[in-house]
């Protein structure tokens, strides 16, 4: 009886399995459709700038930018071609600011000056997608990442080399920024 019953239950569960899968994740964007690779807009990403008054920016700018060829690609809906080759379209994208914002403070009990401090690590970025003579689509675009009770510090060169900036708040925020960037280039095509 306990077997029949551990069986049911497992085509119950089995049953109810890709449902979960197959439905859109509840507070998230919809996944970007792919099309046909003959279909795929085929878009030159441009060096990304840094134009932030921080000079760990500048060393993020590479880093930045191959992971947005990534995110590109990756929706089947756009090739990122190199830049030497001939592309309809061209994206140029600069790192704007990275800064920390302190979004609040309550209650401090017996004069902590931490108690209850969150702070968010914010990164502003602007684009422009043109085809060279014309600009279709330019904006700014910011991401952020919130921390409870700890200190935001400024990527280090360390982080940027060995890639461990994409585990820190602001590398969070960074791919937020171009996880918006790619959403909204989608949007026109």
């Amino acid at each position: 009886m306990r077997a029949l019953w551990t069986m049911g239950l497992g085509f119950l569960l089995a049953g109810a399995s890709p449902c979960g899968c197959v439905a859109p994740e509840m507070g998230r964007a919809p996944p970007i459709e792919s099309v046909d690779p003959a279909q795929r807009v085929s878009i030159r990403v441009l060096d990304t700038h840094n134009e932030s008054p921080i000079a760990a920016a500048a060393g993020l700018t590479a880093a930045t930018n191959a992971l947005l060829v990534q995110l590109l690609e990756r929706t089947g809906r756009f090739q990122a071609t190199a830049p030497t080759e001939n592309a309809r379209f061209r994206l140029e994208t600069s790192i704007t600011a990275l800064r920390v914002d302190v979004v609040g403070e309550g209650v401090t009990y017996r004069g902590s000056p931490l108690a209850s401090t969150r702070r968010r690590a914010v990164v502003e970025m602007k684009y422009r997608l043109g085809d060279g003579q014309r600009v279709f689509l330019e904006g700014e675009l910011a991401g952020d990442y919130e921390v409870a009770n700890k200190a935001i510090e400024a990527p280090s060169e360390l982080e940027l080399r060995t890639g461990a900036y994409w585990n820190t708040p602001f590398g969070s925020a960074t791919r937020e920024c171009l996880d918006k960037l790619v959403r909204t280039i989608s949007d026109i095509f």
